[in-house]
């Protein structure tokens, strides 16, 4: 792919093969493993089937070749890539009509079989569902994917019973969508987790078979052995006995307490429901929401790599982790970061930390979150207002890099931290690769996580950064379906101009100057407000500027978020209001000022 300041017009070739697992043959002493049986009838297959697991990894070796070979064809710059079967080509406009079909031609010697009604050439073609835009260079998905995806996600929601089937479809199309939207990729943990939480059932068992149940069950209470109820297969999860929980199979008596038969609530694996958590329910609607906003659009240019050093390390003991790391441009400056944390403040940080549990245990996670102060020290080299780069740190813990890679993590830890690795790069607008050294390359930074002097490491006390990791726990806390209350400033302000306009129509008569009406509205603005911070200060400064009429109001452009345009439309409203006569008294504009900001206050709520 062209980077952004290129001048090359290019076309797309898009290339399906036909029924692509078919076209391998299976050696005859091993179609017998291959065989499947229908109404009685034994059929032996000669080529690899769909959903087998060796079809996909023979064809990968296939189409591997196929991609190389179209490599030593084309004599240009050019690009070829392969998922599954969808064979991409991009090529210059100039020559692309020659070269295109010269890739049609060998595929054809070779008798590799198209689909001609799936083939396209040109600027604007569809591959694997995403709509590819070569003249703007942007990727958005298939209107007609998205529509099947927002209905899935709507038969989802409906109820918090969901099929297995339906939760994994929905989730494999999630995952293929997050590949544009990367930063909410760790938000699908929780539904890899319901596809396993199955939806309990109850039956009785008599007394006289507790003691055959109970020495067929394993330690975590999960069921070894048939005992001859359906209600109970192979493999079901023990959760209640009666009126108690259990969770281990010492906490179940060797004989029942009576003669009554026993209630046991478990959880049955391939029943084919199950059962939605919260937490899920709020992906969905993430993704939903995300899916209805428009926003579905991507560009393809990746930002400008530059180069640096950059490494991080963590250790860790059963009670302690430390952390450190440093980050090196090419011009010399450089910063670096160390810090020691024990286990109460690392579970003041991390809530999802168990109180007895081993730091040492989560020893990937630390290794993350120093990739994350990483992030945060080469936004602080570079300044801000800087342009998003891309760059590459370096780390010796392999299950922190390759969950970076994949972009999610089953552990509750790994994923919390990956969540606020993502984030960090969005609001910092740095682009991150984590690739693995060893840890005799990685040194410095293992000095730096044990505390120690950094100037015999080579950096002066100026240099270090102490970072604020709370920021990191709070980052990735997203609010799915937020109020007023980020909005709370820009609100104030449109709350304090209807009132500003309010006075200028409702107390003409009295003459005031517009210089004090100036005073009162940025005095009611920080009021208003609350405190003061540096977003707080400047938005107080445009509330203070000159309001020459009405009129400036009613044309200014509408605010982003819906909870502005609310505050703004009100605000409007209250202007309309505002036309008093020249005999209202100075108690009627007072009133007419408490309902403006009464009702503003009940818009923002």
């Amino acid at each position: 792919m062209p980077l952004s300041d290129s001048l090359e017009r290019l076309v797309a070739l898009v290339l399906d093969v036909a029924k692509a697992h078919r076209r391998i043959l299976i050696r005859k002493q091993d179609r017998g493993l291959l065989c499947f049986r229908h109404k009685n009838v034994l059929y032996q297959c000669t080529t690899l089937n769909f959903g087998a697991r060796v079809s996909s990894f023979y064809w990968a070796r296939a189409a591997g070749l196929l991609v190389r070979l179209i490599h030593r064809l084309l004599r240009v710059r050019h690009s070829a890539k392969i998922y599954v079967d969808d064979l991409l080509c991009l090529l210059d406009s100039a020559s692309a009509p020659v070269w295109a079909s010269h890739v049609v031609v060998l595929l054809l010697l070779i008798k590799v079989p198209l689909s001609w009604h799936k083939c396209a050439f040109s600027q604007r073609v569809v591959w694997i569902g995403w709509e590819i835009d070569l003249t703007i260079f942007t990727v958005r998905l298939d209107p007609q994917k998205f529509r099947r995806l927002c209905d899935l996600l709507r038969q989802a929601l409906s109820s918090r019973r969901c099929s297995t089937h339906l939760l994994e479809r929905l989730t494999g199309k999630l995952l293929w969508l997050s590949s544009l939207f990367r930063t909410f990729r760790p938000s699908l943990a929780p539904l890899y987790r319901d596809q396993h939480s199955f939806s309990p059932t109850m039956t009785a068992l008599d007394p006289q078979r507790w003691t055959d149940f109970r020495s067929k069950l394993s330690p975590d209470l999960r069921l070894l052995h048939h005992v001859g109820l359906a209600a109970l297969p192979l493999g079901s999860h023990i959760l209640r006995i009666g009126q108690s929980y259990v969770s281990s199979l010492a906490e179940l008596p060797l004989v029942p307490a009576d003669s009554r038969r026993i209630w046991i609530q478990s959880a049955a694996p391939h029943t084919g429901i199950c059962i939605l958590s919260e937490e899920s329910c709020l992906v969905l609607r993430l993704w939903l929401d995300l899916a209805a906003s428009g926003t579905a659009c991507r560009s393809l240019f990746r930002p400008p790599r530059i180069e640096c050093q950059a490494f991080a390390d963590a250790c860790a003991t059963s009670t302690t982790a430390g952390l450190g790391g440093f980050a090196r441009l090419p011009n010399g400056s450089q910063l670096f970061f160390r810090n020691t944390f024990s286990l109460a403040e690392l579970q003041g940080l991390f809530p999802w930390l168990p109180s007895q549990a081993s730091v040492q245990s989560y020893i990937s996670s630390w290794e993350l979150l120093a990739q994350c102060a990483l992030v945060h020290l080469l936004h602080l080299l570079l300044g801000p207002g800087h342009r998003p780069v891309h760059c590459i740190f370096r780390c010796d813990n392999a299950a922190a890099e390759s969950s970076s890679w994949k972009g999610l993590s089953m552990a509750s830890g790994l994923c919390s931290v990956l969540r606020s690795f993502f984030l960090l790069q969005q609001r910092c607008r740095v682009s991150v690769h984590i690739d693995h050294v060893p840890g005799l390359v990685n040194d410095v930074a293992d000095a730096l996580s044990r505390s120690n002097d950094p100037e015999k490491l080579g950096f002066r006390q100026q240099e270090e950064v102490h970072i604020d990791w709370l920021s990191f726990c709070d980052w990735p806390q997203l609010n799915l379906f937020p109020g007023p209350a980020p909005f709370v400033l820009h609100s104030a302000v449109a709350a304090a101009n209807a009132e500003g306009a309010a006075e200028v129509a409702a107390e003409a008569e009295d003459g005031r100057s517009l210089r004090f009406r100036q005073v009162d509205v940025f005095q009611e603005a920080r009021a208003a407000l609350g405190v003061e911070t540096a977003a707080g200060n400047q938005l107080l400064q445009e509330a203070a500027m000159p309001l020459q009429s009405a009129w400036i109001l009613r044309r200014r452009p509408a605010v982003g978020s819906i909870w502005e345009q609310v505050a703004q439309a009100r605000a409007e409203q209250e202007l309309d209001e505002a036309q008093l006569p020249s005999n209202s008294s100075c108690n009627d504009a007072g009133e007419l000022r408490l309902r403006a900001r009464c009702r503003i206050s009940a818009a923002e709520v």
